[in-house]
């Protein structure tokens, strides 16, 4: 599928095959992104990557790593001071286990 097919109505079709709900307010936003992805995706494909071996993972080997130290961290008071809800011994977070 080029990006000039990728419509609303195209979207709304590979919605319905992914079993993606997609509001229909939404369906022209959505194709506008991915066409835009596509666009991006195109301009990678123009890269010139002759000579470039393939990464099979991102982790270099012989990566020089910071030893494992233990190191003072931040002050109790100061922590809490930038929480958005706290009850002065600790961060308070909304419940999310029923019991």
């Amino acid at each position: 599928m080029s990006d000039e097919e990728l419509t609303p109505e195209a979207v709304a079709r590979l919605a319905k095959l992914a079993r993606l709900s997609v509001p229909q307010a939404e369906l022209e936003t959505m194709a506008r992104e991915l066409r835009k992805i596509i666009g991006y995706v195109k301009a990678l494909q123009e890269v010139d990557t002759r000579g470039v071996e393939p990464t099979a993972h991102v982790l270099i080997p012989g990566l020089p790593l910071r030893p494992d130290e233990a190191a003072p961290g931040v002050e109790r008071g100061e922590a809490l001071a930038q929480a958005a809800r706290h009850d002065g011994e600790g961060f308070r977070v909304p419940g999310f286990v029923e019991g």
